[in-house]
């Protein structure tokens, strides 16, 4: 059971495999934006990734990655309220279950405010139940600034976080699709498909109306671009008391990252679905994950270098 002392860095297990990390992303309600930020801590190695990738009208706009960071001692013992830093990302917990700071130097500086409750996905992921890997999400409401290349905007949107603790063995994910959606502060949605081990599972969960409902199934039906790049999709998703929804999503921008061999499109999305005959219109993120050969990684090198080199430029500041 998820309490908000999880919020909290966790005794780490023995596995070489196990880590601890945060995510959120964000996305303004006109659909001209869309971020995403990650700290990823493995302590067997003493090692940290931290990482953010920002969109701004369908294109790439900024990269930072500090990628094995060596953690100092000391650097992430300490409680949240007091920061978490890697490179020159740093999280500070404002309020536990509520609310984060995310600050990237002088370049980013938002709020990350919930507005449902944490959701505990750990029941809904394959695995030895010693060793699952213990996740939890919440869709909020984010604001503050972003400052690239001498211009400042005001970012005023929406947003989800995930936390997850426990052994990721990178090797042996298949792929996955994450899609997360926020339509206001009454709506909301995730829904995951993982294939891990040769294991696939539906995950998730639907905020509406206050109540929160886990998701039970999940069918994607994906249009393309170009192999593994989504265009759009339609979700049909279920959730435990029986209610369906149908859920459509339209691709406004994709930055494509490679992690051990997985190549990730994050695809900044629009999204609709109509409920009781009303409409409701929202932002997100389709995250599309699949396994690629070293051929499949040189095939997609002339999408990938342009990255690399905002990567570079973006780390170097």
């Amino acid at each position: 059971m998820i309490t908000l002392q999880d919020e909290n860095l966790h005794q780490p297990g023995t596995d070489p495999d196990w880590q601890e990390s945060f995510y959120f992303n964000w996305a303004t309600t006109d659909e001209s934006t869309f971020g995403l930020t990650r700290i990823g801590f493995n302590p067997a190695s003493g090692k940290a990734d931290a990482v953010v990738v920002t969109q701004r009208d369908g294109k790439a706009e900024h990269v930072y990655a500090s990628v094995g960071t060596t953690v100092e001692p000391g650097q992430l013992d300490g409680p949240p309220e007091g920061g978490l830093r890697v490179g020159d990302l740093t999280y500070t917990m404002l309020e536990a279950g509520r609310s984060w700071r995310i600050q990237l130097g002088d370049r980013l500086d938002l709020t990350w405010t919930a507005f449902t409750p944490i959701v505990d996905f750990h029941h809904g992921f394959p695995g030895d139940a010693d060793e699952i890997q213990h996740h939890f999400e919440q869709s909020g409401t984010v604001t503050g600034t972003a400052t690239f290349d001498g211009v400042t905007h005001v970012i005023d949107g929406l947003g989800q976080r995930d936390k997850s603790w426990g052994v990721r063995e990178w090797e042996g994910i298949t792929g996955w699709d994450w899609i997360a959606c926020q339509f206001g502060p009454d709506l909301s949605f995730n829904a995951t498909r993982t294939d891990i081990n040769g294991t696939s599972t539906p995950v998730g969960f639907v905020y509406d109306a206050g109540q929160v409902r886990h998701v039970t199934a999940v069918e994607i039906d994906y249009t393309w671009l170009a192999p593994h790049l989504p265009k759009s999709a339609t979700l049909h998703v279920s959730v435990e008391d029986g209610t369906a929804y149908v859920i459509e999503a339209t691709a406004l921008g994709s930055v494509p990252l490679l992690k051990n061999k997985l190549f990730i499109e994050e695809t900044h999305a629009s999204f609709r679905t109509e409920i009781d005959g009303v409409v409701r219109r929202g932002v997100g993120v389709l995250e599309h994950a699949h396994h690629v050969s070293h051929l499949g990684i040189a095939k997609r090198l002339p999408r990938l270098l342009p990255v690399f080199a905002l990567a570079k430029r973006g780390s170097n500041k």
